[in-house]
């Protein structure tokens, strides 16, 4: 046996020094335990590689295929989304809400000749109304998700109208038609309101000027703009169309109709349905030659501090610089002091019934001055205080247009659920869509 060199370590540690044989025993079976809990944790380490392995494998196969099931949204045309999966697009079920009075009786089969009496044959080929597109539309097509709500067609909801502005809209088409009948000149009118009270204008003056619509768009459950109240009160005005369209001059000059509320302000991701639009005013060069007007009348809102938006500005600045003549007008011209509104609540059909004759300028002998007012021969200098004086002093300038903000979503766009390439799901807004219940894996608009 050899000896241990000082300051070598020894080989063996004494760590206890227990003599007791029970305790001895506790211990050498306490050590066996430890060595089989270490060997059972190399396997189970190697059984939960294993097992992981298999799911990453597993993981990955489910990415890849998931990648090409992966939604996205994007923006779309709303006309071009209704026409190919139906006007209620991404609300199939909901249903329409119609202001004022509805008329009843009302025959549904009229409908089929709406458009025939509202549009009639003259200046056919000035007509832009996409609108009555949507009456008998039926899709070819649903979005490639199944959100368990039918489509039904638009026929099933419509139903006329009336209000008392369309009351008094109407009298102030009719007061239009008669002071521009004494004008020797043949002037165009352009009517920028509200489309229910468009149309009624257009229907006062529907017996000397031919109605050309300006409506490319289409109602909709959840609509920016309540194109369905613009059918409704052309339902209404129906037979009053037809009536003028057996009468009428084939030479009659145009009145555009159109819908000021294409301008009603929209939040983009809420959940409405931007069916806003720019309507498509004929160039200066197609008003001389197809409609014979030089003249052009643009009939505004009262209670705009702008006359004409963005959107029709440069079409009415072409005008006046090819040499037409354009002026402006509005309610206010037709405002008599001894004129009542109808009071809140009150029927409107009775409104419509009881509303007296509107005079230019308030009364029969103060009419009589439209003529100077309106002398679209003459440039105007100096005007006595009317109640549309602003109007009257009004001619189109161009303006500087600031573009949109670069995150702006398109104007008459909606944000639709695209999976995989090009499979669309449904719109983005529709709370009925799986979209809604889990998180998208991309987004084309930031959100």
């Amino acid at each position: 046996m050899t000896t241990q060199g000082q300051g070598a370590e020894p080989p063996f540690e004494r760590d206890e020094f227990l003599n007791d044989p029970g305790i001895i025993g506790a211990r050498w079976w306490n050590s066996e335990l430890k060595s089989e809990e270490r060997q059972a944790s190399r396997r189970q380490a190697l059984a939960y590689l294993a097992i992981g392995l298999t799911v990453t494998a597993g993981v990955g196969g489910m990415v890849a295929a998931g990648a090409a099931l992966s939604t996205k949204y994007e923006r779309r045309s709303s006309l071009e989304m209704q026409r190919r999966f139906g006007w209620s697009f991404g609300a199939n079920g909901e249903r329409l809400t119609f202001d004022g009075r509805r008329v009843l009786p009302f025959d549904p089969a009229k409908l089929r000749s709406l458009r025939a009496d509202c549009l009639g044959t003259h200046l056919a080929s000035m007509q832009s109304a996409a609108i009555f597109d949507a009456i008998f539309h039926r899709p070819a097509e649903s979005p490639g998700e199944d959100t368990g709500t039918s489509f039904q067609a638009l026929d099933s909801f419509l139903l006329p109208v009336t209000t008392w502005s369309m009351g008094f809209a109407y009298r102030m088409g009719q007061t239009l038609a008669r002071v521009l009948s004494r004008l020797s000149r043949r002037v165009a009118v352009i009517v920028d309101l509200n489309g229910p009270d468009a149309v009624a204008v257009a229907a006062g003056l529907a017996d000397t000027h031919a109605p050309v619509w300006l409506l490319d768009h289409w109602p909709h459950p959840h609509g920016v703009v309540p194109a369905h109240m613009t059918l409704a009160s052309a339902i209404f005005f129906q037979p009053r169309f037809a009536a003028a369209n057996a009468t009428r001059p084939s030479d009659a000059p145009p009145v555009f109709i159109t819908d000021r509320a294409r301008m009603l302000a929209y939040v983009d991701a809420s959940d409405r349905f931007d069916n806003r639009f720019v309507p498509k005013l004929p160039a200066a060069t197609v008003l001389e030659s197809t409609a014979r007007a030089r003249d052009i009348l643009y009939v505004a809102p009262s209670d705009v501090s702008t006359l004409d938006p963005d959107d029709v500005n440069p079409a009415l600045v072409a005008y006046r610089t090819r040499g037409l003549s354009v002026r402006a007008i509005t309610g206010h011209a037709f405002f008599a002091t001894t004129y009542e509104f109808p009071a809140a609540g009150q029927d409107p059909i009775e409104s419509f019934l009881q509303q007296s004759k509107l005079f230019y300028n308030g009364d029969a002998e103060r009419e009589a001055l439209f003529d100077t007012h309106y002398d679209f021969s003459n440039p105007l200098i100096e005007v006595p205080a009317t109640p549309d004086t602003r109007a009257i002093l009004w001619q189109p300038m161009a303006r500087a247009v600031m573009p949109p903000p670069p995150t702006a979503a398109p104007l008459g766009s909606v944000e639709v659920v695209i999976q995989g390439s090009n499979t669309i799901l449904g719109a983005r807004f529709d709370r009925n869509g799986s979209w809604n219940r889990v998180s998208s894996s991309s987004s084309s608009w930031g959100g």
